[in-house]
């Protein structure tokens, strides 16, 4: 039995990538519009993130995710060194299906491997992603690239419209 301040831990070594750094997040929002920003946020870490899921939460958290990153392969530990332990490869597409069909008990600890970057490092290709992928409207997604690539949010603005000029 495993005490669940070291899941995450325990998770991270049984995904295979406890070599590279990592964060850990506590329980991914409950919240549709915080999740979403946490997923952004994530997007740009440059790092494995580790975090709790709760067992009601699992297909929402799961559902954004093949949202806004729908080829990104994820890690899911349950129960980890107890009679049901399960640990779980897949796309979340595949993860959806697999826990539509059985029942969602248990402590789940979600391993997300690094996103690539090349994306989020082209603020227009970011803005782009941002909209397409999380549903964000032209300038929610220009005040959210702005915030994570630490620029001014005008400055911002006036190269999108130099680019396109």
């Amino acid at each position: 039995h495993v005490p669940g301040a070291s899941a995450p831990l325990t998770a991270l070594v049984l995904s295979g990538l406890a070599e590279q750094p990592f964060q850990f997040i506590g329980f991914f929002d409950k919240k549709q519009g915080a999740l979403v920003k946490q997923l952004s946020d994530l997007s740009l870490y440059d790092g494995v993130t580790v975090g709790f899921v709760s067992p009601h939460k699992l297909l929402t958290v799961l559902k954004t995710f093949e949202k806004a990153l729908p080829d990104h392969t994820l890690f899911i530990a349950r129960e980890m060194t107890k009679k049901f332990e399960e640990k779980v490869w897949g796309r979340p597409k595949e993860l959806i299906e697999k826990w539509s069909q059985e029942p969602i008990k248990g402590e789940f600890v979600l391993v997300v491997p690094q996103v690539p970057v090349e994306i989020a490092l082209d603020p227009v290709k970011w803005i782009e992603h941002l909209e397409k992928h999380f549903g964000l409207n032209k300038k929610e997604a220009l005040i959210v690239a702005a915030k994570h690539l630490t620029v001014d949010k005008r400055e911002l603005y006036k190269k999108l419209h130099q680019d396109k000029a």
